[in-house]
């Protein structure tokens, strides 16, 4: 084996043999080979505690359970984690976590996400043998942005080992001894630290509360949305949860390139500017309201002739993608960028770091404007600015918390015309001519695709732009590799031509042996498609040779389909179309006929349809048993005394009043 090379460990999961990385444990390979195991104190991020016991399994070296989260497997190493054994372990594990556990589900924050409560339905049993009094533990305030219910205390000391080993800060604790045991503080230090909102994340049960979420929402009613935090560099993975369009919490999403399992309370917490009173969600011109569609031909107009000298101050919260036609926006245009004030770099013991750059994308924007847009750019940009030299200024200005220079704000409103993108509004926006939405920022370039037309060419293409909406890009283009041309547009008309080479396939289906696949017999015209389904007409049915094929000779009314089956009536057999006994009922559906038809009886229709010839209570026409014997001359037809007028095996007449021609 190689230096670095993992080796590899031959054990038994469940009656299969398996393989795992040496040095790992039972709960993280099973987990790895896709069998569950169930766990409270366990996190990835943490320590190994093993101290809640419900991840116990049934092990070939043990006499009694062992616990996976901290065994590590080994050769030989035979796992049971189904066995009576170690189901017996775990309900025992839930009996024992519930007898002092509240019943408070229905009004618990954490009720939906509960790790408890489900394996309360998984591992649990239905009802509780303990008739004492329930212990009573602390509900308090343990910090600014935290509270604990102790009742619900599992005492599974995540958030303890996250205070010692993550963030560490080490506020966290247990008190008290055996059932009476809580998470609580040290007296005097609440837990007040950057990180201290991840506590309430790992916690498996209700009993750390977030004040900010408390009595918010229920979980299974919010909308759940992937994200990246915008509060500094780092770019936190969160979730993003709402309800009825309002955000409700931030949550981090695992991510180990990034941020692992955690996300600082800054980030957290720091969302209510979405709602903002003084949030732009809207256009306007000169103070008056105006729809989009006004709004970008006010800018298309600002920039056209007359436009003057332009300056384009953008933000570190664009994307590439906006900062790229930010640059376009007006040739030779002096671009700069401004920025809010850094904050400071925090590191922690487990790794976790803060970002002082307090801004998403800065160093995005300058490798599409280049790395002086927010230092010599910016200074160029403000001095021609303080100098009354710029014409016409488009700022963007999307950050959350503005913390700007001051004098920018004077520098910009020296411009003689200002179009402002913008996510609050402030003093920049403050006498703007033209005011934007900050997220309206890209929607002043629109996108044309060339659309081929090669007839004699089969290769279907449908392309989109995920930029500026959908381009329509269908068209007949030659199979095999094709270099398709975008071509973006600004307001001038100036243009960016990006080429994308994309391969077009088509099905290769040949139906009528030809060689040329059916796709391309129809583009070319080689073939007809009479109903539009993809398929010659010469390779559908055609029963009446006339070279149509048969549902098109049913949708032109050429031929008739009495019954619905898509099949013309001159390709029936005569029985399915007529109505030879003249009782008003077509052959097809005629059970009467049928049995004469089928079984060569000649018998009266009335008896057939009403009697119960094998005394089983079942009518002859809907009695499976007498069809198969008399149909198949299994057994000789009944005498004909059987065949009563209208009388069942029962002796009950029935239908007399209809079937009354019977011998």
């Amino acid at each position: 084996m190689s230096s670095g090379e993992t080796s590899m460990v031959n054990w038994v999961l469940n009656g299969e043999a398996v393989q795992s990385p040496a040095g790992t444990t039972i709960f993280e390979a099973a987990r790895a080979l896709g069998v569950p195991i169930p766990n409270f104190c366990y996190h990835p991020g943490l320590s190994i505690a093993g101290n809640c016991r419900i991840c116990m399994v049934e092990s070939n070296r043990s006499p009694k359970p062992v616990i996976s989260c901290s065994e590590r497997v080994a050769e030989g190493l035979e796992i049971q984690t189904d066995s009576p054994m170690a189901v017996e372990a775990r309900n025992a594990v839930m009996e024992f976590q519930l007898i002092n556990h509240p019943l408070d589900c229905p009004v618990c924050d954490k009720a939906g996400e509960c790790v408890l409560q489900n394996y309360s339905y998984d591992h649990g049993p239905d009802r509780s043998r303990f008739d004492e009094d329930k212990n009573i533990r602390h509900t308090k305030e343990l910090g600014p942005s935290i509270d604990i219910w102790g009742n619900r205390c599992i005492v599974c000391t995540r958030c303890v080992r996250f205070c010692d080993e993550v963030s560490g800060t080490g506020e966290l604790c247990v008190v008290e001894r055996g059932d009476r045991s809580v998470v609580d503080t040290f007296p005097t230090v609440p837990i007040d630290n950057p990180l201290a909102g991840n506590v309430v994340d790992i916690c498996p049960v209700g009993a750390l509360i977030s004040k900010d979420f408390k009595f918010e929402a229920r979980v299974w009613n919010m909308r759940k949305t992937d994200s990246v935090c915008a509060g500094c560099a780092r770019g936190c993975n969160v979730e993003v949860q709402s309800l009825d369009g309002f955000l409700k919490r931030l949550v981090p999403r695992e991510n180990p390139e990034v941020n692992t399992w955690w996300m600082c309370d800054e980030g957290r917490y720091d969302y209510r500017y979405d709602l903002a009173d003084d949030r732009v969600t809207s256009c306007s011109l000169d103070g008056n309201p105006i729809d989009d569609g006004t709004a970008h031909q006010a800018l298309a107009d600002m920039l056209g002739e007359g436009a003057g000298r332009v300056g384009v101050l953008v933000d570190p919260f664009l994307t590439c993608e906006e900062a790229h036609l930010a640059g376009r926006l007006a040739t030779g245009a002096i671009v700069g960028g401004w920025t809010s004030r850094d904050g400071t770099a925090q590191c922690f013991p487990g790794g976790f770091t803060i970002s002082a750059e307090k801004a998403p994308n800065r160093v995005g924007v300058e490798a599409v404007l280049g790395d002086q847009v927010f230092s010599g750019g910016a200074a160029a940009l403000k001095s021609a600015l303080e100098k009354g030299e710029i014409d016409t200024l488009v700022v963007f200005a999307g950050f959350p918390h503005p913390d700007l220079d001051p004098s920018w704000a004077g520098a910009i409103g020296k411009a003689k015309r200002r179009a402002v993108f913008t996510l609050r509004a402030g003093a920049w926006s403050e006498g703007a001519d033209l005011v934007l939405p900050a997220e309206d920022a890209v929607c002043f370039a629109t996108v044309s695709v060339p659309v081929p037309a090669v007839a004699d060419n089969c290769g279907i293409a449908e392309l989109t732009n995920d930029l500026t909406g959908t381009a329509d890009a269908s068209g007949v283009y030659q199979r095999g590799t094709t270099t398709i041309t975008w071509t973006l547009t600004d307001i001038h008309g100036n243009t960016v031509s990006a080429l994308q080479s994309v391969t077009i396939t088509v099905d290769e289906t040949d139906c009528n042996g030809n060689g040329t696949p059916d796709v391309c017999d129809l583009a070319d015209g080689a073939s007809v498609d009479c109903n539009l389904d993809g398929i010659p007409d010469e390779c559908q049915t055609d029963c009446n040779g006339n070279g149509v094929p048969d549902d098109c000779d049913i949708a032109a009314s050429t031929s008739e389909d009495t019954n619905a089956n898509g099949i013309p009536d001159e390709c029936e057999p005569e029985f399915i179309r007529g109505d030879a006994n003249g009782n008003g009922s077509l052959e097809f559906v005629d059970g009467i006929f049928l049995l004469q038809y089928l079984t060569g009886t000649g018998a009266t229709p009335g008896c057939l349809d009403a009697a119960d010839v094998n005394d089983d209570e079942a009518l002859n026409l809907v009695d499976p048993i007498y069809l198969l014997l008399h149909i198949f001359a299994s057994q000789a037809p009944p005498p004909a005394p059987h065949l009563g007028c209208g009388i069942d095996g029962n002796g009950v007449s029935i239908g007399c009043e209809t079937f009354n021609a019977c011998p």
